[in-house]
């Protein structure tokens, strides 16, 4: 009997974990379209800027020089999550980044790095690697932008103390409904190819806009309007894929808990059968021994 109440209370327990596995289930399937409408809603306002910098640059191209940074003066920008239960998603994106780096001929010790999120702090740190910077996540839709903002102005203070750097970002960007794949993008200095192009095109309409301020302040307002729109749609791409990994992790231990459940049932009806053929067997035999008396 002592077995069978055990059984029972690993039974409720079991349940309960399940419970708790299928609510975070939800809530990443929940934030996975959440992050990735963000991203998507972002891509007009990204126009609206590359039609800002189209206009700036159009008659002023000569003035545009693309100094690269030497190698050495790059630095990186790794984005992972702030809680666990994501699977391989941080060690994915740090093995990815270290690679691409060492790839690409440069020590990753040496180099200065920001982490986005406590756990691929983390994850540097047990490989010998300590970010000069780490910042955390934002913990909801709702303050994405400050988050980029706060990233942003850490990457402007670091250029007053650093000088120019070569900023190179890293991170997971979703890949089907419950997948990710890593990325790197590097948004300073800017791609003169890219700028060029912006200048060729074709205008989208009859009116050609003019504009007012002095040509370098608004071609660096418009500039930085485009390393936030790289931040924000970086942080939900990101944040979009680290929802994804977690949901993948709860479906293979929501399976796992079923059929933990499955067998823990079949084990307690089994008991509670035998013990119920116990009780049937003594019954008998009483009677039998009354019978008999």
């Amino acid at each position: 009997m002592a077995s069978l109440e055990k059984l029972k209370g690993r039974l409720a327990t079991i349940k309960e974990l399940h419970m708790v596995v299928s609510t975070m289930k939800t809530l990443s399937a929940v934030n996975i379209r959440q992050y990735e409408a963000a991203a998507q809603a972002l891509a007009e306002y990204a126009q609206t800027v590359g039609l800002g910098l189209q206009v700036v640059v159009r008659d002023r191209l000569l003035d545009l020089h693309a100094q690269e940074p030497p190698a050495k003066q790059s630095a990186a920008i790794i984005f992972g999550s702030d809680t666990g239960l994501c699977g391989r998603f941080n060690e994915a994106i740090v093995s990815f980044a270290l690679q691409e780096l060492t790839k690409a001929g440069l020590e990753p010790s040496t180099l200065p790095l920001i982490a986005v999120g406590n756990r691929v702090a983390l994850e540097l740190g047990m490989r010998e690697l300590n970010p000069e910077i780490t910042l955390h996540l934002p913990s909801s839709l709702q303050s994405l932008t400050t988050t980029a903002q706060t990233i942003l102005s850490t990457l402007e203070d670091w250029e007053i103390k650093k000088g120019r750097q070569r900023l190179l970002l890293f991170y997971n960007r979703p890949n089907g409904h419950a997948s990710f794949k890593t990325r790197k993008l590097q948004i300073y200095p800017l791609n003169l190819s890219w700028l060029q192009h912006l200048a060729q095109k074709p205008w989208p309409s009859r009116s050609l806009p003019i504009y007012t301020l002095p040509w370098q302040e608004l071609f660096a307002a418009l500039v930085r309007e485009y390393y936030f729109v790289s931040l924000y749609r970086t942080l939900a791409e990101s944040l979009a894929s680290e929802h994804a990994a977690r949901l993948e992790a709860m479906q293979a231990a929501e399976k796992n808990i079923e059929d933990g459940l499955a067998k823990l049932t079949l084990e307690l009806n089994q008991i509670r059968q035998e013990s119920i053929t116990e009780e049937l067997q003594d019954i008998v035999v009483g009677a039998q021994l009354l019978t008999a008396n």
